[in-house]
């Protein structure tokens, strides 16, 4: 929802939950849509709850060799800024969001801190978007896309990692 399939270059990297929205799909735009929805009944009843996770490619542990067939094409998985995220990591984010203290309407990123190709980052970045600042370090295989907001919120700290 973020800019998927982030034809136009976002803004900076990683994006995260402060990047404005720019939904390029219709799948993107019915999530829009939706935490817009949520954010009004929340501000018409100030006791609800909504959580909205934006969730990255999300894989099962058996689907992880399968990813790597796009080494040779990492074009291929651009749209979705090389990003994904285990099962696992989004049953635990969705887990710890029901049982926080929160109130009102709360949208957040979900992403492993790794991307899917063994090709570094700044490889990456440098062959598709080279005009697109990076806000801090990286590591070498480091995200594009980043779940800061949601730990700040106790939301989750991703645990699985290709590498």
């Amino acid at each position: 929802m973020l800019g998927v399939p982030f034809d136009d270059p976002p803004a900076y990297f990683p994006v995260d939950d402060k990047l404005t929205s720019k939904p390029e799909s219709s799948y993107a735009l019915s999530k829009l849509v939706d935490e817009s929805v949520a954010a009004e009944f929340c501000r018409w009843d100030p006791a609800l709850k909504m959580i909205g996770p934006r969730f990255s490619w999300v894989k099962e542990p058996h689907q992880y060799d399968a990813m790597k067939a796009c080494e040779d094409n990492p074009g291929v998985q651009k749209w979705n800024l090389w990003s994904y995220v285990d099962r696992r990591d989004c049953a635990q984010a969705i887990s710890l969001a029901l049982n926080a203290s929160l109130n009102g309407f709360h949208h957040f990123v979900i992403a492993a801190d790794d991307t899917v190709l063994a090709r570094p980052t700044r490889a990456l970045r440098a062959a598709y978007y080279p005009n697109v600042p990076l806000q801090g370090q990286r590591a070498e295989h480091g995200s594009l896309v980043s779940s800061l907001v949601a730990p700040r919120r106790s939301m989750i700290s991703p645990e699985v990692q290709l590498a």
